[in-house]
C-alpha cells in the first residue's frame, strides 16, 4: 500500500496509468513518449533523435525531425478519453460512437529502438456491417528548419527522406545525418474485413559523444562541449565534474568492473577530473587549508563565490575516489590527490555547529534549491547527526518555496535519516505541486515555469523512496540500508535491484524485511551474498531462496567465503 497526496494529483485505479476526458491547455504539458533514442511529444508534428543537434555554441538544441506521428482521430460529437500507460511507454487516444470504439496508440519501440509506431484500432458494438469510417487529420510536412532534407526513393511502400543538420555545433564539426522511413497516411480509414494502418518512422544518427577533456560542461550536446546559453552557468558550477565522477564511483561500487577502468577508458576519464580538481585549488598561507574560488554552488542565486560546501566537498570525494581505484588497478597514487583530499576547506561554523553554504554566507539568507543539504545525501560527508540537523534546520525556511521541484526530495531524504518520517513526508508532499494534470508531466516550479518534463524532480523523488524509505546507501564496502516510513505507507517492494551481478527483489514492511537473489550472473560469475544486522546476525543469500527477517539496520556485503 502508498500514501498518496491529493487524489487530483495521482487519480484512483492503476498508479501507472494516468487517464483524461481532456486535453491540457498548455501543449507543453502533453506527455512525451521515448525509449531514450526517439522521442515525441503526442499530437505534434515534429521528433526528436538522440545525438541530433543543429546550431552553434549556445545555440545549439536537438534538431526538430519532422514527425508522421502526429496524427490525431476526428470524430465530432464523439466522447474521448486519453491515457498515458508509463508501464509500457504507450500514449492512447479513444473516441466513442454509438457503433464503434477507435482507438489510436502511439510508443518508442523498446528494442527496435530505431522504430516509432501508431496504430488504429477500430471495433464494432452492435454487430452492424455498415461502413465505419475515421478522419485522421494530421499536420505533418517533411521539412524542418534545423535539417536539409532530400526525398529518396520510396522503399516497399514507405516514403523516404535523408538529409544533414544545418549547423554544426562548432565550426568545422560534425553535422549528424537523419534518414527516415514512414508509410503513407490516409486522411480516412474505413473497417472493412484485413484492413488496417500504421505508420513508423526510423533514422540513423551518427553523431557521437567524445570525452572532451576532463572538466565536463554544465550543458552539451553531441560534441560533449559546452553549449550552455548563459555563460555563468559553464563557468563557474564545475561541481558538475564532481556529479560525474560520483556516478562512476557509485557505478563502480555495485558492480566492482574493473574492465571499464582498465580497458575502456574509465580510467583516464577518473584521472584527468582528479587533476582538474588540483588545478583549480590554490593554497590558503592564512587557513594553511586548499580553496576553490569563484564558483557557482548548486544554489544558482549565487555565484562567484569562494569555498562552496557542496563543491569542495564533492571534490574531495572526487580525489579520494580515485586514489582508491589507482590503488585497485594497482596504479601509483599522485601524493597530491590525497594531500589536496586531506586539506581542501570545507567551510564549518564551529558555534552553530552548520555548514555555511560558502565563505561568508549569513545565516537567514535566501537560496534557490537544495545545496549544503545535498552533502548528507548523495554525497554522505561525514558529519554527526546534531550537524545534519542543523543543517536542514538552517536552510529549510530560507529555500525558495517557487524553487525546483527536486529541493524537497533532498530535505525529505534529510529529516529521513534522522528518523523523523512525517517531517520528510512534508517535504515529499510540496513535489505534488510541479505534477501537471492529467498525464503527470513535471514541471521544474511550481507555478508551470521552467523546463518541462523535468527529469531532476522526477529523479529526486524516485531517490525518495529507494533511498530514503529503504536506507540504501551505496559504499565501498556494502549497500546499506535502515528502512524508515512516513505514516500511511506499510509495504515497499523493490525488484530488479543489481548489485555484484546479483539481481535482488526486496520487500519492507515495518515489521519484517525478506530479501531474495533472484537471479545471478554467469559471465563473469556473481559472488554470494550475504546479510549482516548491526545485531552481529548474519544471513546468507543464495540463488532462488528468500531471506526474512525482522526490519532492522544492516547491509549485503560480498560473502567472505568468495573474496578472493
Amino acid at each position: 500500500t502508498s500514501q498518496r497526496g491529493d487524489e487530483s494529483c495521482w487519480g484512483p485505479g492503476d498508479p501507472g496509468v494516468f487517464t483524461a476526458t481532456a486535453l491540457p491547455g498548455d501543449p507543453r504539458l502533453l506527455p512525451t513518449v521515448t525509449n531514450a533514442l526517439l522521442g515525441t511529444r503526442v499530437f505534434r508534428d515534429i521528433l526528436h533523435a538522440a545525438g541530433v543537434y543543429s546550431g552553434a555554441a549556445g545555440d545549439t538544441h536537438r534538431a526538430d525531425v519532422p514527425s508522421p506521428l502526429g496524427l490525431r482521430m476526428a470524430a465530432p460529437g464523439a466522447a474521448q478519453s486519453f491515457a498515458l500507460d508509463t508501464w509500457t511507454g504507450t500514449f492512447s487516444h479513444t473516441i466513442q460512437c454509438p457503433g464503434y470504439t477507435a482507438t489510436q496508440q502511439l510508443y518508442a519501440h523498446h528494442s527496435l529502438v530505431h522504430l516509432m509506431a501508431s496504430s488504429v484500432t477500430i471495433r464494432r458494438l452492435d454487430g452492424s456491417t455498415h461502413p465505419v469510417t475515421v478522419q485522421l487529420q494530421s499536420l505533418f510536412m517533411p521539412q524542418s528548419q534545423d535539417l536539409h532534407l532530400s526525398s529518396g526513393p520510396d522503399f516497399q511502400g514507405a516514403h523516404y527522406i535523408y538529409g544533414q543538420t544545418l549547423v554544426p555545433e562548432v565550426e568545422g564539426g560534425p553535422r549528424p545525418t537523419v534518414h527516415m522511413l514512414w508509410t503513407p497516411i490516409p486522411q480516412w480509414l474505413t473497417v472493412v474485413p484485413g484492413c488496417f494502418s500504421g505508420h513508423s518512422p526510423g533514422r540513423c544518427a551518427h553523431g557521437c559523444l567524445l570525452w572532451q577533456g576532463a572538466k565536463f560542461p554544465w550543458e552539451s550536446a553531441a560534441t560533449g562541449r559546452e553549449v550552455c546559453p548563459e555563460e555563468i552557468y559553464g563557468a563557474q558550477e564545475i561541481h558538475i565534474s564532481g556529479d560525474v565522477l560520483m556516478a562512476f564511483e557509485q557505478y563502480y561500487c555495485t558492480t566492482q568492473d574493473l574492465k571499464l577502468f582498465r580497458e575502456d577508458g574509465g580510467w583516464e576519464l577518473v584521472e584527468a577530473v582528479a587533476q582538474y580538481w588540483c588545478s583549480r585549488m590554490v593554497w590558503s598561507e592564512e587557513e594553511q587549508l586548499y580553496h576553490i574560488r569563484g564558483v557557482m554552488p548548486p544554489d544558482e542565486y549565487h555565484s562567484q563565490v569562494d569555498n562552496s560546501a557542496y563543491t569542495n566537498a564533492v571534490a574531495r570525494r572526487s580525489l579520494n575516489f580515485a586514489a582508491d581505484l589507482a590503488r585497485d588497478l594497482l596504479l601509483p597514487v599522485p601524493e597530491e590527490w590525497e594531500d589536496r583530499a586531506r586539506k581542501i576547506k570545507v567551510p564549518f561554523d564551529e558555534e552553530r555547529k552548520y555548514h555555511p553554504e560558502y565563505d561568508g554566507y549569513s545565516p537567514g539568507e535566501p537560496v534557490k534549491q537544495a545545496d549544503v543539504v545535498l552533502l548528507g545525501f548523495p554525497l554522505m560527508h561525514p558529519m554527526s547527526a546534531e550537524v545534519r540537523r542543523n543543517d536542514l534546520e538552517m536552510y529549510e525556511p530560507v529555500t525558495d518555496p517557487a524553487g525546483p521541484a527536486m529541493t524537497w526530495s533532498m530535505f525529505a531524504l534529510g529529516w529521513l535519516e534522522l528518523k523523523e518520517p512525517q517531517r520528510a513526508w512534508s517535504q515529499m508532499e510540496k513535489c505534488f505541486s510541479n505534477i501537471t494534470e492529467p498525464f503527470k508531466v513535471w514541471v521544474e516550479n511550481a507555478d508551470g515555469s521552467g523546463a518541462v518534463n523535468f527529469l531532476t524532480g522526477m529523479g529526486g523523488f524516485l531517490q525518495v523512496v529507494l533511498f530514503g524509505f529503504t536506507g540504501f546507501r551505496i559504499t565501498r564496502s556494502g549497500l546499506l540500508f535502515d528502512p524508515v516510513f512516513p505514516d500511511g505507507i506499510t509495504k515497499l517492494q523493490l525488484s530488479s535491484i543489481s548489485y555484484l551481478g546479483n539481481r535482488l527483489e526486496v520487500t519492507i514492511t515495518g515489521e519484517e524485511i525478506r530479501m531474495a537473489v533472484t537471479e545471478a550472473s554467469w559471465d563473469p560469475p556473481a559472488p554470494p551474498l550475504e546479510i549482516v544486522l548491526e545485531s552481529g546476525q548474519r544471513f546468507p543469500l543464495w540463488e532462488g531462496q528468500g531471506v526474512s527477517f525482522p526490519t532492522a539496520p544492516g547491509w549485503i556485503q560480498r560473502s567472505p567465503s568468495s573474496t578472493p
